[in-house]
């Protein structure tokens, strides 16, 4: 049998190159082994360009291969904004190559050149099925407290085997988009009867309007530090009219993007929004919801209720073939959990997040 070489791929001059068709041939198979699935799929083409128009991260790329074989793959994403220091890793062995040592080879080259770009802090992201105490496996605890995850799990073996420590657990959550809308409308007159006068929502398709951009971007820079980050080292993102207008820009090369914003009517602040990218090539795909905040003066007015409900309604609309939504909370946020929980989300998978500081 030959031996299993791992080797770093550059991104190639298009999305029909062999190596990126076996990129994505393990991604599909990492999605399927997560949900019993393809529905997270993403089509090659898209995923390139998505790859191609961000300028957030550098990723870097490995294979791993057995003759004509690959095996499996480690993405090395590299901060360009924020902090270079920081870095996002992701392995994935085909299941029936586990236990060679594969995926801590893989890794161990990343985590290497995440050491020569001068990346301090790695992060990795883990999902597994939903545990709760009492378990007959042995169960890791977030640190924050909230959250559990199977320590035989073979992600979490090899984060801690790589001396990575659990930083959260957060909640992945399904809504699904079929059947009747009855409570979706009850949650969202309840939330507006909550809010009251002073708020009002907003709803925008693609990106944010020109004289909104500036308050846009005050109320996106919360995000960073207003969110549970359990034992997570906290990176402040900084956010102008300028980053705001290329982030959507970004976005709409491959995704659909649905803002519900909240406006404080009083001072004009934007003080809440939610996020729901709906991939544009595949509409029948699961749509994400990204981020949801409320600016912490503005809490118990019932707002993150108000902008996910609205933009829900909106979605049944815009995307009716759209199967579900999918959202990650940590398991600490327990007000967004209940919020979630009220609208009809349920919680399926677990994520956990490994931090290792180089």
């Amino acid at each position: 049998m030959p031996a299993c070489t791992i080797a770093e791929v550059t991104r190639p001059a298009s999305p029909d190159h062999p190596d990126w068709l076996d990129h994505r041939r393990l991604v599909h198979l990492g999605n399927v082994e997560t949900i019993g699935s393809g529905e997270w799929d993403t089509d090659p083409a898209e995923d390139y360009r998505s790859e191609a128009a961000n300028t957030n991260m550098h990723v870097r790329r490995w294979l791993a291969r057995r003759g004509d074989d690959a095996l499996g793959h480690a993405r090395l994403g590299l901060q360009l904004r924020d902090t270079e220091a920081a870095a996002e890793l992701t392995v994935f062995v085909h299941p029936d190559h586990r236990g060679q040592g594969i995926g801590r080879r893989l890794a161990e080259a990343a985590l290497t050149a995440a050491r020569q770009a001068g990346a301090r802090l790695v992060h990795t992201y883990v999902t597994t099925p939903v545990f709760t105490e009492p378990s007959a496996v042995e169960l890791l605890r977030s640190p924050a407290g909230h959250g559990v995850v199977p320590a035989g799990h073979p992600g979490v073996r090899l984060a801690r085997g790589l001396g990575m420590a659990l930083g959260q657990v957060e909640r992945v959550s399904r809504y699904e988009l079929t059947g009747s809308t009855e409570l979706l409308e009850r949650a969202f007159a309840d939330a507006e009867a909550s809010a009251g006068s002073d708020y009002r929502v907003h709803l925008w398709e693609g990106g944010v309007p020109e004289h909104r951009l500036e308050a846009m971007a005050a109320l996106v820079s919360r995000m960073s530090i207003d969110i549970p980050h359990g034992g997570l080292d906290i990176v402040a993102e900084n956010w102008d009219a300028e980053r705001i207008r290329a982030a959507y820009a970004e976005y709409a090369v491959t995704h659909r993007m649905f803002l519900a914003v909240a406006e404080h009517l009083p001072s004009g602040e934007l003080v809440a929004y939610n996020e729901l990218a709906s991939p544009a090539a595949s509409p029948a795909n699961a749509v994400e919801q990204w981020d949801t905040l409320v600016a912490g003066p503005h809490r118990g007015h019932r707002l993150g209720k108000l902008v996910k409900a609205a933009n829900l309604l909106r979605l049944r609309v815009e995307v009716p073939e759209a199967p579900y939504v999918i959202t990650w909370n940590a398991e600490e946020n327990q007000p967004m959990l209940r919020v979630n929980e009220e609208l009809g989300f349920t919680g399926f998978l677990s994520e956990a997040i490994f931090e290792l500081a180089l």
